[in-house]
């Protein structure tokens, strides 16, 4: 009668095994992807968007969160940076800020990220506020570092704005506390976005200190001086500070090293505008004329180039645009299936109402079955008071006496052939209910009179135990699990072993494990 039911329970704890697996192998799979991220190696769209179906569907808030933040970063590589904000903004809206486990230091990940599309877009007062952002949480997520990174960055905002006070103010306050914190490389870069503010406010002496502190600190130049690659227009910056405070041969070697060092349009410009300033200044005007002209050139080259990123950005939104038609057509083929999968719950619904009806023509039958052991139990039970009886008149009632215990013998041989356990109590340790003071009694009558043995043994050690571990030596005897006996008695699994182990000591004065207990106790008749 029960088997259907088994089964049932089986199959759901398989699919909540698989579930759990299937699990484990996406987010290993979502974690692979993280790490080809933070080294910088290269993946797609193709390869991050699985992730990011399973999660939003069976993932929490930290699962979703990354899974959209590496699809935004996916489509970043690609150039498409509307659909990467996009991303972008879904992932810090499946972030549960609420949740006692939320990845703050994720989410600040996130924030910085939309921050530099906004840089990259011009977006200056935008950038501001997602930096901000990126700040807090980070700040949330214990991540100093981070913190200190995203505060510095808004520097770049102000200086885009024209807000050099505040530019200023920024970059310093960064350089202090990454000092403070023992950043002593990153507080030395931090100092770089004050060269150009400086130079403007004609502050050549801290100018000077802070370059100091720039070259020696910042591990960007090699034994040398030689700055890394790519970071050239420091030259400029220094070859300016001197032709500012009149080392003119200085200035001349730094503003030559950059043209011949730095290859990009905005060292070319610059050093040769240097030296045309330069030259001009020394009354050489064949030279200034030639690096006007130079410097003229390359400025013409700014202007093709900055007009040619414009064109990209506007194609960006126009492919924008484009994925925003092909979602709107995944959503019409998503409510298709949505409408499937309802046709699908009713036909399961149906069957399950099918299976209630069997249900309940087997739990009938049941029924009757529980009727018939708890008769038998009861003729058990009136022989033995028989019995008593008979001893106590002290006649001469073998022959009687023989007769009560053959039929007590019998009953005993026809409910070992019932399919019936006491079927209440185990619905009742399924469901993690305790029974009632009234249960507790009709399970130990029950047992008592089927177990003599047991009965003499628990009345002479019951003084020897409390109330949970005389419930448990009763369950045990019932036959039930230590699982559905910690259900039973509303405590943990293992409570129940530790009290065995223990009992068993008590009871059987022997040190052993908790299944010698189990064992001893159920070999008693």
């Amino acid at each position: 009668m029960k088997r259907p039911f088994v089964y049932i329970i089986l199959l759901l704890l398989l699919g909540a095994c698989t579930g759990r697996e299937e699990y484990r192998v996406m987010r290993r799979g979502l974690d692979s992807i993280s790490a080809l991220n933070h080294d910088d190696m290269p993946f797609t769209v193709t390869d991050v968007q699985p992730y990011v179906d399973y999660f939003d569907d069976n993932g929490n808030g930290n699962d979703q969160l990354l899974a959209h933040y590496l699809l935004g970063r996916a489509y970043h590589e690609q150039g498409e940076a509307p659909m990467a904000l996009q991303c972008y903004q879904d992932a810090v809206e499946r972030a549960d800020t609420t949740a006692d486990d939320c990845d703050y230091r994720q989410l600040s990940r996130v924030y910085g990220q939309m921050a530099d599309i906004f840089y990259q877009q011009d977006l200056f007062r935008q950038e501001l506020i997602y930096d901000r952002l990126a700040e807090g949480y980070a700040w949330k997520g214990k991540d100093t570092l981070a913190a200190l990174v995203y505060y510095e960055h808004s520097s770049l905002a102000y200086k885009k704005l024209f807000q050099t006070d505040s530019a200023m103010i920024v970059a310093e306050n960064a350089a202090r506390w990454y000092e403070e914190c023992g950043y002593t490389r990153q507080s030395a870069i931090a100092l770089s976005s004050t060269f150009r503010i400086l130079m403007q406010q004609k502050g050549y002496s801290k100018l000077k200190k802070y370059m100091g502190q720039y070259e020696r600190h910042s591990g960007l130049f090699d034994v040398g001086g030689n700055i890394e690659k790519g970071r050239e227009i420091y030259y400029n910056i220094k070859a300016l500070h001197y032709y500012y405070t009149q080392r003119y041969d200085s200035a001349q070697y730094w503003f030559c090293k950059e043209l011949l060092e730095g290859k990009d349009f905005n060292n070319q410009n610059a050093g040769a505008y240097g030296l045309a300033m330069l030259y001009e200044q020394r009354h050489q005007p064949d030279s200034a004329a030639k690096y006007y002209r130079y410097a003229y050139a390359m400025n013409d080259s700014m202007y093709a180039r900055q007009a040619t990123a414009t064109i990209g950005r506007m194609q960006a939104l126009y492919d924008y645009s484009r994925h925003q038609e092909e979602a709107h057509k995944a959503t019409v083929r998503a409510k298709r299936v949505e409408n499937l999968i309802w046709i699908c719950v009713a036909v399961i619904l149906l069957m399950l109402l099918a299976g209630y009806v069997v249900y309940e023509r087997l739990s009938r039958k049941r029924r009757e079955m529980e009727s018939k052991y708890l008769q038998s139990l009861e003729i058990i039970r009136q022989a033995r008071q028989d019995i008593v009886m008979l001893k106590e008149s002290q006649a001469d009632n073998a022959r009687m006496i023989a007769e009560k215990e053959r039929l007590i013998d019998e009953q005993r041989d026809y409910l070992k052939t019932l399919p019936i356990e006491m079927p209440l109590y185990k619905r009742l340790a399924i469901q993690g209910q305790e029974p009632t003071a009234e249960e507790w009694q009709q399970i130990e009558r029950q047992l008592f009179e089927l177990y003599p043995q047991f009965h003499d043994f628990m009345e002479t050690h019951k003084g020897l135990l409390n109330d949970k571990e005389y419930k448990t030596c009763i369950l045990i005897r019932a036959g039930f699990k230590p699982k559905s006996i910690s259900n039973m008695l509303s405590v943990g699994p293992s409570y129940i072993s530790n009290i065995r182990t223990e009992m068993l000591q008590t009871l059987f004065n022997m040190d052993g494990t908790s299944k010698i207990f189990d064992q001893l106790i159920k070999e008693m008749n």
